[in-house]
């Protein structure tokens, strides 16, 4: 039989999802059982926390598996983050930064220091928009399932033949727009 504290852990980890960012932290710090659940969304919060994130404050959430690194200076090499599957990262990032990572959903556009992502082979979906770094031989070795190439001119969007899971191509302006809800960034 299922015990109170086992069924109040269920409860607290359920509502646990549907909070902000702060509740989330407030919650942590007055109840023991939440402090046993991880913060793993670090993309959908708040602006204002959003620009205090830096490497330091990010050895703490070692489990998280989304992040918002967008033009966060202080926020660089993230190799430690094991457990990250997206990352949405402008401009501020370079190749050294994310080299141990292994990403499912990658929006690096305008993140012109990273140019190669060959060693995600779990990439499914990037975005490599405007002043991207990637170029076709940057992608060589993976297949993507989607990928954004709008205003990129460093990749072919006919090189890319290579991608026998590719069920998506955007690759101009117009589409960016009308696609970027089906992205969830």
């Amino acid at each position: 039989m299922y015990n109170i504290k086992m069924i109040h852990e269920i409860l607290c980890s359920i509502v646990f999802k549907y909070l902000t960012f702060y509740s989330k932290h407030v919650f942590r710090r007055i109840s023991k059982i939440m402090r046993s659940i991880d913060i793993v969304d670090l993309k959908n919060i708040d602006y204002k926390y959003l620009r205090k994130i830096d490497n330091e404050i990010l050895q703490n959430y070692t489990r998280v598996k989304m992040l918002n690194a967008s033009y966060n200076i202080y926020i660089n090499n993230i190799n430690n983050l094991t457990s990250l599957k997206e990352l949405i990262t402008h401009g501020n990032m370079r190749d050294d930064d994310i080299s141990g990572l292994n990403l499912e959903i990658l929006n690096a556009n305008y993140a012109y220091k990273i140019k190669n992502v060959n060693h995600m082979s779990k990439l499914r979906k990037l975005s490599a928009t405007y002043e991207c770094g990637i170029d076709n031989k940057g992608i060589e070795c993976i297949n993507l399932h989607e990928i954004d190439v709008s205003n990129n001119v460093k990749i072919d969007k006919n090189n890319l033949k290579h991608m026998t899971e590719l069920k998506n191509i955007i690759d101009d302006y117009d589409d960016y727009y009308f696609m970027s809800s089906k992205w969830k960034y």
